[in-house]
């Protein structure tokens, strides 16, 4: 995926992954494939990017790394409770990683924008 569309002399210095999806359902109308779908989009894409990105080949040393999650990963909202808690595991990310990449000094750090 990325690695065919970069020129091998090229070296990115950051990216911004602003991906997401939000649905308002009530807890006892989620199914589980309803929430894989918001997972897979919002999260498990965002770790695969990540991935990718940190690679040598791909990233210069001292680039950063932004993710958009939300206040309501940290607050909450009554029927979403997927969106919460993706953007929830987000925030996750950004701190695992950071402490992982920061041998490199590559920065990553989220936003949390409110409604």
């Amino acid at each position: 995926m990325l690695n065919n569309l970069v020129d091998k002399n090229t070296k990115f210095d950051g990216f911004v992954n602003c991906a997401g999806r939000e649905e308002t359902i009530p807890l006892n109308l989620y199914k589980s494939d309803k929430i894989k779908s918001l997972y897979n989009l919002n999260v498990f894409s965002s770790i695969e990017l990540l991935r990718v990105f940190s690679k040598k080949k791909i990233s210069n040393n001292f680039s950063s790394i932004v993710f958009i999650s939300s206040v309501m990963g940290e607050l909450g909202m009554p029927g979403k409770v997927g969106y919460c808690s993706s953007k929830s595991a987000i925030l996750g990310v950004v701190k695992s990683s950071s402490l992982e990449l920061s041998k490199r000094r590559i920065r990553v750090n989220a936003v949390s924008p409110g409604i």
